[in-house]
Formats: structure tokens, C-alpha cells, sequence
């Protein structure tokens, strides 16, 4: 997708970052379910946006796929979908209470180091 939301779980703060397709004019409509509200109910709207983009991604421009949800964890880096193979990337994921983390990268798991906050990080080769 070209719209990633992230937790930022020591600010107690949502970031929205967004990749539209090309330059223009954008509307970025926000919904959003209240604490408490019964699962499988529809949004709210809660605010909207207007961009303005003097850029457009490309074809490769989307954002990583998160599996989690509610989101339990943040993805902070790489922010790219697509990872070119033979580079070195360094990967960052923020969690509440987890105890490990992991990257697989063709069926082998790479654990990530655990730093402070609920972060977890590494580097990894892409082969």
C-alpha cells in the first residue's frame, strides 16, 4: 500500500506516512473505531486531509506488509516493500511486551537484538 501507519508506542502518538502515485492533489480521509466499540463494527470518520505532492512514488514505492491487528508492532525500518537482494538492510520493529523478534529472509530466521523501548534491530544481508 502507499499509506503505512505507525506506532509510536514511547510518545503514545499514531504517524501516518504516505506515498501517493504521482504529483497532484491528494484528499487523505482518516476513520478510526473508538475504544470500546464492538469488533466488526464500521468506522468513524475522524478527520481529513489535503496533500498536496510534488513527487510520485514508483512502482516499488509501497510500504511493508504488516500482519498484526490491531497493530502490535511498528515497523520503523526499511520502510521499502521491496528490498533489492545482495544489499545489506538494516531492519527496527517496536513492540509491547515481546520478548524476541525475528526477520526471515528465504526460510532462515534472523533474531533481532533487543534495545530499549520495545525495540528491536539488526542487519541483514539479502541473499
Amino acid at each position: 500500500g502507499r499509506c503505512f501507519l505507525q506506532r509510536d508506542l514511547k510518545r503514545g502518538r499514531l504517524i501516518i506516512i504516505v506515498r501517493p502515485p504521482a504529483a497532484g492533489a491528494y484528499v487523505l480521509d482518516i476513520f478510526a473505531k473508538p475504544a470500546g466499540k464492538e469488533k466488526g463494527s464500521s468506522l468513524d470518520w475522524a478527520a481529513n486531509y489535503a496533500v498536496e505532492s510534488s513527487f510520485g512514488g514508483t512502482a516499488y514505492a509501497d510500504f511493508p506488509q504488516t500482519f498484526a491487528s490491531p497493530p502490535s508492532v511498528s515497523v520503523l525500518a526499511p520502510l521499502e516493500r521491496v528490498l533489492a537482494l545482495g544489499t545489506q538492510s538494516n531492519f527496527a520493529v517496536q513492540t509491547e511486551n515481546a520478548v524476541d523478534a525475528a526477520v526471515i529472509i528465504g526460510g532462515k530466521w534472523h533474531h533481532l537484538e533487543s534495545k530499549q523501548d520495545g525495540v528491536f534491530e539488526g542487519k541483514m544481508k539479502l541473499n
